[in-house]
C-alpha cells in the first residue's frame, strides 16, 4: 500500500524478533515513512544472516530516527531508489545500512560495531553525507559498483586502540 506512515514513540516503541524469519518490518508500498522505532533483532538467539530489521522494496521511502540493533543481516536494507535514510542509529548488525539502488540519500546516521559493513552502497547517484560509521569489521563504508555518488562530511576514521580495526575504512569495488 502506498503512503503508509509507521511512527513509534522512540525507545518506548520496541520491536523484538521472536523467530528466525526474514524481516521485522517489510515495506512494499511507495512513499512510506518509518520513524521513531526501536528494533532489536536478538541475533544471539536468531542468527540467520537473512534477517533484516527494516527492508523496503518501495521507492521514495523515508527511514528516520530509528534505532536498530542486533540484526544478523542488515539493520536497514533499501532495495529501491529515491529513499532517505536519516538520523538512525544502527548497532551490532551484520551490515548496518545497505542501499541497493540509485538516487538515495543516507545522512546523519550512526553505525557502529557491525560484523561486515557499516554502510554499503550498491548503485549510482547516491548521496552519503554526515554519517559516523566506525568499528565495523570489514569496512566502515563500501561503495560497490557505485558511480556518480557523492560522499562528504562523514567520519569513517580508524583510530589506533579501537576495539575493532576494520579491514578497510572505505572500500571501493568495481570490475569495470
Amino acid at each position: 500500500k502506498n503512503y503508509v506512515v509507521l511512527r513509534g514513540n522512540g525507545h518506548k516503541t520496541k520491536l523484538y524478533r521472536g523467530f528466525d524469519g526474514n524481516r521485522l518490518i517489510y515495506v512494499s508500498g511507495n512513499y512510506a515513512v518509518i520513524e521513531d522505532l526501536s528494533i532489536n533483532g536478538m541475533s544471539y538467539f536468531y542468527p540467520s544472516t537473512s534477517n533484516k530489521g527494516i527492508y523496503t522494496l518501495s521507492s521514495n521511502t523515508v527511514v528516520r530516527n530509528c534505532t536498530i540493533e542486533q540484526e544478523a543481516g542488515e539493520g536497514i536494507h533499501i532495495a529501491e531508489g529515491k529513499a532517505k535514510v536519516i538520523g538512525n542509529t544502527v548497532l551490532y548488525c551484520g551490515t548496518g545500512i545497505y542501499v541497493d539502488d540509485d538516487e538515495n540519500v543516507v545522512t546523519g546516521n550512526i553505525v557502529l560495531e557491525c560484523t561486515a559493513y557499516g554502510i554499503r552502497v550498491c548503485d549510482s547517484y547516491n548521496v552519503v553525507t554526515g554519517n559516523v560509521s566506525r568499528l565495523n569489521k570489514t569496512a566502515n563504508l563500501q561503495m560497490y559498483y557505485a558511480e556518480y555518488c557523492t560522499v562528504t562530511g562523514n567520519n569513517f576514521a580508524v583510530v589506533s586502540g579501537d576495539s575493532v580495526t576494520p579491514t578497510y575504512a572505505i572500500y571501493l569495488y568495481s570490475s569495470y
